[in-house]
């Protein structure tokens, strides 16, 4: 019989600062709220700005995600740990969508171990 390990996943949000000098993070957020200042905040080789998804096992600290939003997360994540997250203890996995009280929802992910 598997263990189970319930988790929930979450959308973080990444940003990387430039290494230009001790306080040259202090120049990236000037740019920030001027007019056509943030146009280059984003560039890969200046700023880049990725979501990275994780798990997390407190529901708590799960991301809330409008119904088709929480589709596409999930879709994406299962794509990625149903290929690459198995092996070792980690049989597969099973997911499910939990509705919150204000009609948004929260992706669970069961982790079957051995």
């Amino acid at each position: 019989m598997a263990l189970r390990n319930v988790l929930y996943l979450a959308v973080l949000p990444i940003v990387r600062l430039p290494k230009r000098g001790p306080l040259s993070f202090l120049n990236a957020f000037t740019k920030i709220g001027t007019p056509g200042g943030i146009q280059n905040f984003g560039n890969p080789v200046d700023n880049p700005v990725e979501q990275v998804l994780t798990l997390f096992p407190i529901r708590e600290l799960a991301t809330e995600f409008f119904e088709e939003e929480a589709y596409e997360y999930l879709r994406d994540f299962q794509a990625v740990a149903d290929k690459y997250l198995r092996g070792g203890h980690v049989i597969d996995y099973e997911y499910g969508l939990e509705k919150t009280d204000d009609g948004r929802f929260v992706v669970q992910v069961i982790q079957n171990v051995k």
